[in-house]
């Protein structure tokens, strides 16, 4: 039976493959693929129960893990007192990165009570624009100094109060971190101290304080009302002195009113002085008034004599820590301060001469 079966299918494929070559390849070929994708099934079996944990040793790079932040930073502010003015705090920060793996860093400023977020930027920044968070990546063993700049905004600088500033850092290697560190800074916000002198025949107010002829006469005195003014918001004053040299033919007349310290004139010197050893708590405000008077001589007509000059003025600042002082303007009988009579100081002779008020 078998030797039918035989003869009768290489008949059939005789029959079938005679004249169609093509017919071979192509069930040859596809005979091939079977047994191709057949084998890669098995090998893909095979593998698939393979421990592969076990027998495939790959590398594996792991981060160090550290217990403490691998950082050295330090920040240092220029001044620990704040000139209001300025409106602004320049820090040096220094830093190394003690990792052997880059650490990203971020570092940020607020006011200690409201916690209000300062703005700043790093001072060696090409970028202008300022921000509230300073991000930085530092490669391994990275080291440096950079400059920040912070910004103080005007509800922070009030004269004579202390700003507080909380600035935290947070630093993260990989997928470890370390709690924030905070570092607090205390700063003295400056203090404002303004000196003024100024002549008068009568006040701002329009009441008269002069004696004498207007404008001044040859022959006739005329007594003029000195004002010296110390204007203190939040400095620490001690040691307070005005001075100021007389003209040569102004006379001292005394004292007219002193809110504080002691006045008096040096006749060897022909000058006088003004002396506070310590401000007073919550005042604002101190003011020394005195009198001084010019007869005027021939040799002075049409000219606008000098009353005072080479007026100085000084004042120590604990909580500032600075000395205050200045030059103090020269007084003449034009009285520049006084808008009701400004102006009027050219000395004239009385001789032929009708418009001279004499009160």
């Amino acid at each position: 039976m078998w030797q039918t079966i035989k003869e009768k299918w290489r008949a059939y494929c005789k029959r079938f493959y005679t004249g169609r070559p093509w017919l071979v390849v192509l069930d040859v070929g596809l005979i091939f693929f079977i047994i191709l994708f057949f084998c890669l099934w098995r090998l893909l079996v095979y593998y698939e129960k393979l421990p592969i944990e076990s027998d495939l040793n790959l590398p594996v790079h792991e981060v160090a893990g550290y217990k403490t932040m691998p950082l050295e930073w330090q920040t240092v502010f220029s001044s620990k007192i704040i000139d209001s003015s300025l409106k602004e705090l320049t820090a040096e920060i220094s830093y190394k990165n003690l990792a052997s793996e880059p650490l990203v860093i971020n570092y940020q400023c607020a006011e200690a009570k409201t916690h209000k977020p300062l703005a700043f930027r790093l001072e060696d920044d090409e970028a202008t624009t300022s921000v509230n968070i300073l991000e930085k990546q530092l490669m391994p063993q990275e080291s440096g100094t950079s400059s920040l700049v912070l910004f103080l905004s005007d509800d922070l600088l009030i004269k004579g109060q202390t700003l507080n500033i909380d600035c935290q850092l947070v630093a993260q290697l990989g997928q470890q971190s370390w709690p924030a560190v905070h570092q607090q800074f205390s700063f003295k916000i400056a203090g404002e101290v303004k000196a003024s002198a100024g002549g008068y025949f009568y006040t701002p107010e329009g009441d008269q304080v002069g004696i004498g002829p207007l404008p001044p006469t040859v022959g006739l005195p005329t007594s003029y009302l000195i004002t010296w003014t110390l204007e203190n918001q939040g400095g620490d004053l001690s040691d307070i002195q005005f001075s100021a040299q007389l003209a040569k033919d102004v006379t001292w007349q005394g004292e007219a009113g002193l809110t504080g310290g002691t006045l008096f004139y040096d006749a060897s010197n022909h000058k006088v002085n003004w002396r506070i050893a310590e401000w007073p708590a919550d005042v604002t405000k101190k003011q020394a008034n005195f009198y001084i008077s010019l007869t005027p001589t021939k040799d002075m007509v049409g000219k606008v004599p000098l009353l005072l000059y080479d007026g100085q003025w000084r004042a120590q600042d604990s909580w500032s820590e600075k000395e205050w002082g200045g030059n103090l303007p020269d007084l003449s009988t034009n009285l520049e301060y006084d808008p009701h009579s400004a102006g009027q100081g050219e000395v004239v002779d009385i001789v032929g001469v009708d418009n001279v008020i004499i009160e």
